[in-house]
């Protein structure tokens, strides 16, 4: 296996998305390919915006499971900011809680485990029973985290406003010759590896991914990736971008120690 300073690290986000410490792992490697594999589609069709001003009212939480469940909320919000005062407002992770910053939304809850399963262990811990919950969700989105709430005796109303496409630009910016030489891949969500394997049609999985190594910011990528029978190498114990830099910098300095 290669050393982390001589080896390429693709990550399925833009420079833009990331955050100051993963990038400091250009100081670290040989280089880094920024490439988000998927782009998002608003679904906040004139019946959904509808539909969520005339439930809004009764909503105590409102639950942003992702950056882009945010960014694509603030087009309903720009319009009907008046709405959200008085509304819990909870955020998985510091990506989204920073999101809802550069609106003006205050968040009220940020699970110390970034993840549905952390907010999951939140509200099991307090009285949620009757109160009203509001989910802007992606259309690839599971229902986890609202069975749980309605097991804990909430009402959930989970909305598909975004759907996650391929996105087939990346192709442009990257030689196949390069996409040969990336060493570590950085795996962002379950449709960032999923569209990774369409966008670059990749058939042979097993083969294609043989002698590298994996990296998923979370378990529910882990599992989604699992799926495809291939081992998980680095998952961060805290599901962020700072995290799983900091998580690819000890596992190389593990597999040196073993050396």
């Amino acid at each position: 296996m290669k050393t982390l300073e001589n080896s390429n690290i693709f990550i399925t986000k833009s420079k833009e998305e990331i955050t100051a410490n993963f990038l400091s792992l250009e100081n670290y490697c040989n280089k880094i390919f920024y490439m988000p594999t998927i782009k998002i589609k608003s679904l906040i069709s004139d019946e959904i915006y509808n539909e969520l001003k005339n439930k809004f009212e009764k909503f105590d939480y409102i639950i942003f499971t992702s950056k882009n469940s945010v960014e694509v909320f603030a087009d309903f919000l720009t319009q009907e900011k008046k709405l959200i005062t008085n509304k819990i407002i909870v955020a998985i992770g510091d990506a989204t809680s920073k999101k809802c910053a550069e609106l003006n939304l205050s968040v009220n809850i940020i699970p110390d485990n970034f993840s549905a399963e952390g907010l999951i262990t939140y509200f099991s811990k307090i009285n949620v029973k009757g109160k009203y919950f509001l989910i802007p969700t992606s259309k690839l989105a599971t229902n986890e985290l609202k069975n749980a709430l309605e097991k804990f005796g909430a009402i959930v109303d989970s909305i598909n406003i975004y759907d996650v496409v391929p996105n087939y630009e990346i192709k442009n910016i990257i030689s196949e010759t390069e996409l040969n030489t990336i060493d570590i891949y950085a795996f962002t969500s379950p449709s960032s590896f999923k569209y990774f394997l369409t966008v670059f049609e990749i058939d042979d999985i097993d083969k294609f991914f043989n002698k590298k190594i994996i990296c998923a910011i979370g378990k529910t990528t882990e599992k989604a990736i699992n799926n495809y029978e291939l081992n998980v190498n680095v998952v961060p114990q805290n599901y962020s971008l700072d995290f799983l830099a900091e998580a690819i910098i000890k596992f190389y300095k593990l597999q040196k120690n073993i050396v």
